[in-house]
């Protein structure tokens, strides 16, 4: 009951009336605010993840003394093999079933996924899963009711509210396919390897403009699919929750940002409705 109040709450305080071509919003996200943890209440899983994303994000400071014209290059191509390989695998095909590819073809876009460094195939699945299902309710794992931070990146630090996520139970599909298995059972080592072979191919500076800059550059765009295209853009279909059209989302994003018309045709590939 204590919940069903809440969502009533949220509501009331949060679903625009939007007029027939879709009206602009910008939601106060601080309604909500979640009490985040400092590093000493969290548990071990929670700080592997924050040591991981941290570390990566300290390797990316070290671009502008790296720079050269190759690695813009080695940048630019590790940014749409990441970008594709979640959007076009992770998201659309692999979540929402929204395409169908023969499973060799699959698989190998969602190793480019799997690259990006999101966790692997099963995990982020099943969690977009329960964003869809729970969507921006108080089950949500990553709702901006909770605050800006809590869903740009906020939620993967705090295990412990977040036992939803531990059901994988909406993932069956994925967990009957062997590649997804191995790619769960592997995910570190894959991780852990990729700096390696960047260090191989053009040292430190291929480790930080083709792994790491492209990495946090893409965390933050797909991050931003789930913070700033539910609090800022416009509404053009009544959804029941507060997802949004955000034009530069989409651009960087390859469609994701149009996400308004996503959650209102959550199995259509195409999320862009119109001729721009």
């Amino acid at each position: 009951m204590e919940g069903e109040n809440v969502r009533e709450e949220r509501d009331v305080l949060a679903i625009p009336t939007l007029g027939p071509l879709g009206d602009k919003t910008f939601w106060d996200f601080n309604v909500f605010p979640k009490a985040y943890k400092g590093w000493s209440a969290m548990n071990k899983k929670d700080k592997i993840v924050a040591g991981l994303i941290a570390s990566i994000h300290g390797l990316a400071l070290a671009a502008p003394f790296t720079y050269s014209a190759n690695m813009l290059k080695l940048f630019a191509a590790g940014y749409l093999v990441n970008c594709f390989g979640i959007t076009m695998s992770f998201h659309r095909q692999l979540t929402h079933k929204s395409f169908e590819t023969d499973k060799w073809l699959e698989h190998f876009f969602a190793f480019w996924g799997i690259l990006g460094v999101q966790g692997h195939p099963i995990e982020w699945v099943s969690a977009h899963r329960h964003h869809h299902n729970q969507c921006d309710d108080v089950a949500d794992p990553h709702s901006p009711y909770d605050g800006f931070w809590w869903s740009h990146m906020g939620w993967m630090f705090d295990s412990k509210a977040q036992a939803l996520l531990f059901d994988t139970t909406n993932a069956k599909d994925m967990k009957k396919d062997d590649f997804y298995l191995w790619a769960k059972k592997h995910y570190l080592k894959i991780t852990l390897a990729q700096p390696l072979v960047y260090y191989a191919l053009g040292g430190f500076p291929a480790v930080v403009w083709g792994f790491a800059l492209r990495t946090v550059f893409c965390w933050h765009i797909t991050w931003a699919v789930n913070s700033v295209s539910h609090i800022w853009g416009r509404q053009m279909f009544k959804t029941g929750d507060i997802s949004m059209n955000n034009g530069l989302v989409g651009a960087l994003a390859m469609g994701e940002g149009w996400h308004n018309n996503h959650h209102a045709f959550e199995k259509s590939c195409r999320h862009g409705m119109k001729w721009w």
